[in-house]
Formats: C-alpha cells, sequence, structure tokens
C-alpha cells in the first residue's frame, strides 16, 4: 500500500514579492485571468501597480475564490499575482510537475471546498488546503509519472497554438477580402488595390465594391433562441438519454468550452435547439455586460443542446464561414458596444442582432472565401477532437500512476 505526505511536507506558500511595474499583461495572474476547469489563465486586460506576490517558472498558481472553478495553473514564466491568488513552491525532493498533476485531481478541489468559507463567494482556507494528502514516493519515480503526463499536456499546448494559428490566419483572410477589399479578382490580384470598382454605400457609409450591396444580418442567418431548463429537467450525467446543455459560462475568449456542462433529458430539448458541428453560439445575455455578444463556433461532433442565455445562428445558403467571420469582426464588436454595452440595455434581442448592418459581397466571392478558409476550420475542429482524448487519456492515467496501479 503507498505511503501518504501532507501537502505541507511538500511544498509552501509563496512569500516572495514583486512591484507591479515589473509585471505586463503576460505575467499578471489575478482570479479573472485564470480559465476555469484547470485550462491555465489567458493574458490580463489589466494589471494593478503596488505589490504582488511573485511567482517563478515551475510554481503552482491556484485560484483561490470559488473553489469549485477548478482554476489551477503551472507557471511557465516569472511575475506575479493578485492575493486571491495562491502561489505554491515545491520542497527539495519535490518534483514541482508531479506536485501539480497531484493538485490537478478533483480530489483536491473537493477538498479546498471543504475547507471554505463563505456562500457566495468561497475562499479556501490556506492551512486547511495544506492537509491535503498526496502519494508518497521517490524523486525519480516523481518525475517519471510527470514526464508521461506532461507529454500529453505538451501535445495538448502543442494543438492549441496550431489552432491559434490557424484562426488567425482566417481572420487575416477575413480582413484582407472583406474589410481592405483586396480579394481576388477575374485575373487573381487584389480587387481595390488593382483598381478595382468601388461604389459609396450610403447606409454602409463606405465605399464597397461594384455589384456588392448593402443588408443585414437577417439575410445571412435565422437566429434560434435557446430555452429554460428548470431543476426538473436537469439529470445526472450518467443517466440513459440525456444530452449536455451549453451555457453563457462555457464561451470564453470567444472560444466554446465543452466543460462543466448539464445534463438534461434528450425529451427536453427540441431539435432547433440542438447545437452541430460548425453551428455559431452567440451569447445574448448574461451576469456581465462585457460578456454580451462573446460567440464561437462550435467545433466538436457532439450533438448540445443550449441555454436561454444563449442563441444559435443559423447560417443561410452558403453563409457560414463569412458570419462567423464577421461575428468575430471589429465592426460587429463596434455595433455590439454601441447597442448594448453602451447603453442601459443588458442584453441582445432578436430584433437587434437580425438588423445588424453588413456588407453582402457577391456569391463568386463568397464560395471562393469558403474554399479557401473551410480547410483550416477544418484543422482546428481535428486539433479540437484530438486535445478532448489526450485531455481524458491523461485525466485517465492520472490517478493510475499517482497510486503506483499503472508501472512506467
Amino acid at each position: 500500500m503507498m505511503n501518504n505526505t501532507t501537502l505541507s511536507q511538500a511544498a509552501f506558500y509563496s512569500e516572495d514579492r514583486i512591484s507591479g511595474s515589473k509585471v505586463s499583461n503576460e505575467s499578471f495572474v489575478s482570479i479573472d485571468n485564470m480559465l476555469q476547469n484547470k485550462k491555465g489563465i489567458t493574458n490580463s486586460a489589466s494589471f494593478p501597480k503596488g505589490t504582488l506576490i511573485a511567482f517563478a517558472e515551475g510554481d503552482i498558481l491556484i485560484g483561490n475564490i470559488r473553489p469549485y472553478l477548478r482554476k489551477i495553473w503551472y507557471a511557465d514564466r516569472n511575475g506575479g499575482c493578485s492575493p486571491d491568488v495562491l502561489v505554491l513552491k515545491a520542497k527539495p525532493g519535490i518534483d514541482s510537475r508531479f506536485l501539480y498533476y497531484a493538485l490537478l485531481r478533483d480530489d483536491f478541489f473537493h477538498h479546498m471546498m471543504k475547507g471554505s468559507k463563505g456562500t457566495k463567494m468561497p475562499r479556501g482556507d490556506k492551512n486547511q488546503i495544506l492537509r491535503f494528502y498526496l502519494p508518497e514516493i521517490d524523486f525519480d519515480k516523481q518525475q517519471s509519472v510527470s514526464k508521461v503526463l506532461s507529454a500529453l499536456d505538451s501535445k495538448i499546448e502543442i494543438n492549441k497554438r496550431i489552432n491559434s494559428e490557424l484562426e488567425a490566419m482566417a481572420k487575416t483572410i477575413y480582413n484582407y477580402w472583406f474589410v481592405q477589399f483586396d480579394f481576388p479578382d477575374s485575373n487573381n490580384n487584389p480587387y481595390k488595390s488593382s483598381g478595382g470598382k468601388m461604389v459609396w454605400n450610403e447606409k454602409m457609409k463606405l465605399h464597397i465594391p461594384d455589384e456588392w450591396r448593402d443588408g443585414n444580418l437577417s439575410e445571412l442567418m435565422d437566429i434560434v433562441r435557446g430555452v429554460t431548463y428548470n431543476n426538473d429537467d436537469v439529470k445526472s450525467k450518467n443517466d440513459l438519454n440525456v444530452i449536455p446543455v451549453l451555457r453563457a459560462t462555457n464561451i470564453t475568449g470567444n472560444a466554446i468550452d465543452i466543460d462543466d456542462m448539464v445534463y438534461v433529458s434528450s425529451t427536453s430539448a427540441s431539435e432547433c435547439q440542438i447545437l452541430n458541428q460548425f453551428d455559431i453560439l452567440l451569447v445574448m445575455s448574461s451576469g456581465s455586460k462585457e460578456h454580451i455578444g462573446k460567440n464561437g463556433f462550435y467545433y466538436y461532433d457532439e450533438r448540445v443542446a443550449f441555454g436561454a442565455f444563449c442563441a444559435k445562428l443559423v447560417p443561410k445558403h452558403n453563409f457560414r464561414y463569412y458570419l462567423y467571420s464577421f461575428t468575430q469582426s471589429e465592426m460587429m464588436v463596434k455595433t455590439i458596444r454601441n447597442e448594448c454595452l453602451g447603453t442601459n440595455i443588458n442584453n441582445l434581442n432578436a430584433t437587434l442582432v437580425n438588423g445588424i448592418k453588413v456588407v453582402i459581397p457577391s456569391k463568386g466571392v463568397i464560395d471562393s472565401f469558403n474554399k479557401e478558409v473551410s480547410t483550416l476550420f477544418e484543422k482546428v475542429a481535428n486539433n479540437h477532437k484530438e486535445n478532448l482524448v489526450l485531455a481524458a487519456l491523461r485525466d485517465w492515467l492520472l490517478p493510475l500512476l499517482l497510486n503506483g496501479q499503472v508501472n512506467i
């Protein structure tokens, strides 16, 4: 039987400090830019100038407010963080990556919640956290375990970086074709730069290519609102004939995250409330006004429903990739900000979304755009699906390796 030790014998809290003037958006960590469900961090929108808790590469950062959100990150850089983020440093004889994986288990966050204080915004107890039990194994074995698991995480991160580049390429093509109007003309030259005819459009207040026209989003898509599921509808993930439901909180940074979904009886969700691969999900209302208008492609094969705070944008004809690219554009963001975030309106409605002005290109250009970007989005989808498999394998192996049930 494997011996256990406590977290207090394997790690300690950082007491180092750093001036806020020495950190950047990429090296400041707070509860706000830590991602839920063990997804690490994203760049911070802002950072304070006062004294911060310092962290170093190899430290483990844990969100200490609402531990059930499971916010944890293995630091790959030096920086500073807010007081609501705990910084754990491995003691001598403890491999820091092994320590990270030992804390990556749901058991750790359940332990944090048991000792947390407060109801609306529970906060973990630092002393109770250190009483969490870890498997006690020798240093060489720790390194072997972390090597196997980090190899899977490295591949996941590579796929994420590839997807970021692919999505950036698709965005660049969209901007080049539909913002700068330099799509390939009949001679495969950039249209506007090569002297293509441009016509002033009064409604759009800009010059657009000849044979293009102004329109509204309603000409590109239909909008389907989600429904409210009551407590009687909610089921266990392990029940038969259930379907997962995406909520506004599943959209982070304009990407759809399929972790932490609720489940309802499949008979509770009508076919029109089902999201299929490459459908677009739009946040219509949320507790945060800044979250309204966030949207993303649903890249996965699994059929899911979506809740009342969201809507599905169903493209008409062959406008799928153009519609999605437009929803990600600065024009869409500006419109949402002006129409919703800049007023007392705390949500979007179908009339507002349908009425958003948009340039409608010629059919030939749309067809060419689809050919240009469809392969990029398909590759992104494949990488997302591979990451699900890799993450599931890592999470399956994790307890087996830590408990010595699997030999390396």
